[in-house]
């Protein structure tokens, strides 16, 4: 059926008085070649083609008027023959049945065959009408080589366009005014006459034709036009809304409740069904109540699960993970130099709404989270519920297993399962394989094994039973048939085991990995998806490719409007082109790995979409690839792929991250606990030594010029030496004293710049020496396992990591007592420290700043930072500063022997500039510089100060003592009052 035709028969029944149900017999592929469902101009269509032959198909209309399309329901008993739509009646029991029938024509080539379709059409039809309420309303239409009348029924207001309204109305009065032609006149004038309105009908047809596509062209240009103006205000999201409308990635198809026998069900007792199906879905045979335990205030999921999900090899969810290191971490093992590897990929279905209440409780307590936060968690699902609405009906069905679809936490809660059930396994398997081989992101899982021999063999096999049960004993369903297994395994001996455990199943090859009495048969496949990319032990570069270049074309073939319309200025197709096209054909590439045969089919892929969406045709404009890209200001995909491929290298940091992590535990756990709740010993010493006594000078300076005397030499000796000297001064020429003042000039100004970069990467760390916690001689202990592990070879992270991730760890375990020791509590209010909060459970540390006139520390009028805060920020740096491309130094600016004197000791930290975690840690140690929480250790932070260091101030004053300086001092130098402490000339 063309548009101009559809067009006319929409203007008809829009028009029409007569007809609120029409069945449409012939329609042959017009309405397309796949069973399908819309509304248009108040009348909703029902097309059922034949899926075989274009000579057939029937379509029912029906008339809004007399029907909602939530109240029309529809089954295809033979498609493009017979169909049955059902009108349900919400007010009362009986229905109304349509059933169209369209017989197949009598033909005499193949009597046989014939005579058997119309048979079976006459036999279904008999047993469709049978399986029909008898109170319901019967309407049976068809073409039974007769013809059917229509009814007469009221007149609807048009929907089409007034244009094509027009052209409609135009050309059926041309076809009448045609056929009445000439019944009063002469012969020969009566030619004439027929031929002009002939021709003016023609010419009718013709305009409706343009009119009707032009009206489909004009509803997609304004499409455009929106989608332009959309696009140049910024609005994403208007965007993607009409992408949707011109290029739907499927077709929206009506879900249609049956009966099992697939008969159609009223609407009561399709809710019934659907009710009776979420409810057996959701239920759990074995009843679950969580234990009485006391509630506790909520704490950030960041501080709960952190340090355990970091640890694990699990990908989602976790802040500092992607799925870039999932996939670069199961590539890794597609290219193996041992003698084999295996891999598998299982299927889990429904794995969120699987997940069952004392395996939750269970993974919650692995976590180390309160039991108050526990219950108070499990509470929130056990008292869930759905509401289901289906026509007028509605009820509700409990939430007895699964996590709350849409809930913010619920992906955190299966995480902590998945870090749960890989410990249990480690329980059951060997431990250093789930570490290394065994890679989850959310519900998908990869696992992965080196074969070496036979015993390797049986030990995975083994493996696979075990986590098989293990999931099992979950309540995760792990679908073995839609699982898959690549063999990368070579030798005799392997195809020997290859061959024993090779079984036929439905026409696939399977590898049984179970027992005689208990098999588990897993698809044997060459290449499986994993996470968008494929994976493989042959060429997974071109696979992975080939799979990305069907998105793509996906994605491109749904934008082509929009991508090559002249409408929309070319900077706006380009960036959907990036954003929508060349994401998704980049997509993994950069963590699987590219040969240069990809790059090349790469760049010809990106090249020929370029030059469609520009029209810069290669054979007309002569324009060369480089020069097109230039134009454009786009880069070519090899640039891309190397932008994003430090993206890459993200993983092995990631794994420094958790060893530093777990050498932490190692050195700092082997210390003696000094840490001690009691704080009386600072409330009897009242005032804290302050941060500016640490910034004094020493009691006796060294030499400017510290190690210049030689070897062998004294102090006095080169003391006398200069005495000679001076005597007789050097004469310097013109052009070293030029020399050494550029130098000196040049080397200040880059002291000044290096002053302004340290105050945003550098802090200072304050420790008091004399404190009952002993913050320094912790550290000096921790320094000295370092070094014996560092020699030993058992420890290879850096010092300052090992330190300062310790002293942090430190930190985090006596805030924690602050919530849970309420004589800790107390004492630090009465202290000063802190404050009450909102409640009584969340308290507040209060800043503090140094008064120059009391010569103390008093408490800044800066807002109070919340507990959960500080929580929150210390658990982001134990976070990222495990990173050595994050924390760059940490050592103390004086040698920290037995012997140190000093009351306070300082620190110089320097963390990086670049990367989301550098920026995670400046903001953390900003939020904590200066404020009282750090007491609890003894210490004290604050940012670097932008001021000339010690040797820049005897270098200016050495340049201003010299007789070829050409700077002056300054006549008014600013002082501070003694009394005041205002500055003042």
């Amino acid at each position: 059926m063309s548009a101009d035709l559809f067009d006319t028969y929409v203007s008809w029944l829009t028009t029409q008085k007569q007809a609120d149900i029409v069945v449409l017999e012939e329609t042959h592929w017009g309405m397309g070649r796949t069973p399908n469902t819309w509304t248009r101009d108040g009348w909703h269509f029902i097309s059922s083609p034949s899926p075989h032959t274009r000579y057939a198909g029937i379509c029912i209309c029906v008339s809004e008027r007399i029907v909602g399309a939530e109240d029309l329901d529809f089954r295809d008993v033979i498609p493009g023959r017979l169909v049955h739509v059902r009108i349900h009646n919400p007010f009362q029991d009986a229905s109304v049945d349509i059933v169209g029938v369209y017989q197949w024509v009598k033909q005499t080539k193949d009597r046989v065959s014939n005579a058997a379709n119309r048979s079976k059409l006459w036999a279904q039809l008999g047993r469709t009408l049978d399986s029909l309420p008898r109170r319901n309303v019967l309407l049976l239409a068809g073409d039974f080589n007769s013809h059917c009348c229509r009814l007469d029924h009221p007149r609807r207001t048009p929907h089409l366009p007034q244009q094509v309204q027009h052209a409609v109305a135009h050309m059926w009065e041309t076809f009448r005014t045609w056929r009445r032609t000439g019944r009063h006149n002469s012969r020969g004038r009566r030619i004439f006459q027929v031929w002009r309105r002939f021709a003016a009908f023609r010419a009718a047809s013709k305009a409706l034709r343009q009119a009707s596509v032009q009206s489909r062209r004009q509803r997609v240009h304004d499409l455009i036009d929106r989608a332009a103006h959309a696009a140049s205000k910024d609005q994403l999201s208007e965007l993607y809304k009409i992408t949707k409308i011109l290029a739907p990635k499927r077709r929206m198809e009506r879900v249609l409740i049956r009966a099992p026998d697939g008969s159609m069900l009223k609407p009561a007792h399709q809710f019934e069904a659907i009710l009776q199906y979420f409810s057996k879905a959701f239920s759990d045979p074995n009843p679950f109540s969580p234990d009485d335990t006391q509630v506790v205030p909520a704490i950030t999921a960041d501080v709960l699960v952190d340090e355990l999900l970091q640890a694990a090899p699990q990908f989602a969810y976790i802040a500092g993970k992607s799925i870039d290191s999932a996939i670069i971490r199961a590539a890794g093992e597609v290219s193996s130099n041992c003698y084999g590897a295996v891999m598998i990929g299982i299927d889990l279905s429904r794995a969120f709404d699987n997940l069952t209440r004392d395996v939750l409780q269970r993974s919650l307590q692995h976590a180390g989270v309160n039991p108050g936060l526990q219950r108070i968690l499990l509470e929130i699902h056990q008292q869930c519920s759905y509401e289901l609405r289906h026509h007028q009906y509605k009820g509700r069905f409990p939430l007895k297993k699964g996590v709350r679809q849409g809930c913010a936490v619920s992906p955190m809660l299966y995480s902590l399962f998945t870090v749960w059930l890989m410990a249990e396994l480690k329980t059951r398997v060997s431990p250093q394989w789930v570490d290394e081989l065994m890679t989850c992101f959310a519900d998908d899982t990869h696992l992965a094994w080196r074969i070496f021999g036979q015993p390797d063999l049986a030990q995975m096999c083994r493996t696979v039973r075990e986590i098989f049960q293990l999931l099992e004993e979950c309540g995760m369903v792990a679908n073995a048939e839609k699982s898959s297994v690549v063999l990368g395994l070579r030798g005799s001996l392997a195809r020997k085991w290859i061959k024993l455990h090779t079984v036929m199943r439905a026409g696939k090859t399977c590898i049984n990995f179970g027992t005689p009495n208990k098999p588990l048969l897993i698809p044997r496949v060459s290449a499986f998806g994993y996470l968008g990319v494929q994976v493989s032990y042959g060429a997974f570069e071109s696979q992975t490719l080939a799979c990305r270049q069907q998105a793509a074309s996906a994605n491109r073939m749904r934008l082509a409007k929009l991508l090559h319309s002249k409408r929309i200025a070319l900077k706006r197709r380009l960036s959907l082109y990036l954003s929508c096209v060349r994401s998704s054909l980049l997509f993994g590439l950069h963590a699987t790995g590219f040969t240069e045969a990809v790059l090349r089919r790469l760049d010809a892929l990106d090249s020929r979409h370029l030059r469609a969406i520009a029209h810069s045709p290669a054979h007309i404009t002569h324009e060369s690839t480089l020069s097109l890209r230039k134009r454009l200001k786009v880069s070519s995909p090899a640039e891309a792929l190397t932008e994003t491929a430090p993206m890459a290298t993200g993983l092995a940091e990631m794994e420094k991250a958790t060893v530093a992590r777990k050498e932490i535990e190692d050195v700092w756990g082997k210390l003696p606990q000094r840490m001690e709740t009691d704080q009386s010993g600072q409330e009897k010493r009242g005032q804290d030594k302050t941060i500016a006594d640490a910034d004094r000078q020493n009691k006796w300076p060294k030499p400017a010029y510290k190690g210049s005397y030689g070897k062998g030499q004294s102090q006095w000796r080169g003391w006398d030496n200069e005495q000679e000297e001076d005597t007789h001064p050097a004469v310097l020429d013109e052009a070293t004293t030029h020399l050494l003042r550029t130098l000196t000039k040049l080397t200040l100004r880059l002291e000044e710049e290096m002053g302004r970069f340290r105050a945003d990467t550098c802090f200072m760390l304050f420790v008091d020496t004399v404190t009952e916690q002993n913050t320094l001689q912790l550290l000096r202990e921790a320094g000295q396992k370092w070094q014996e592990g560092f020699e030993a070879g058992t420890v290879t992270t850096s010092l300052r990591i090992i330190l300062l991730g310790g002293l942090l760890q430190k930190l985090h375990e006596v805030l924690d007592l602050v919530i849970s020791d309420d004589g800790l509590r107390e004492r630090l209010m009465k202290v000063g420290w802190l404050s009450e909060g909102a409640t009584a459970l969340t308290p507040m540390w209060h800043y503090y700043r140094w008064d120059p006139e009391a010569r103390a520390q008093v408490k800044d009028e800066k807002p109070p930072l919340s507990h959960e805060r500080v929580l929150h920020c210390v658990s982001t740096l134990q976070k990222t500063l495990c990173d050595p491309q994050v924390l760059l130094r940490f050592r103390a600016t004086h040698p920290l022997g037995e012997e140190t004197q000093a009351e306070v000791v300082p620190f110089k930290m320097a963390i990086s500039l670049r990367g989301q975690a550098s920026v995670e840690a400046f903001m953390a140690l900003s939020a904590l510089s200066y404020c009282g929480a750090l007491k609890l250790l003894g210490l004290r932070l604050r940012p670097e100060r932008m001021q000339k260091s010690k040797m820049a101030s005897e270098l200016e004053e050495a340049y201003l003592n010299t007789s070829f300086t050409d700077w002056t001092r300054r006549k008014n130098q600013w002082r501070r009052n003694q009394n005041g402490g205002k500055p003042q000339k």
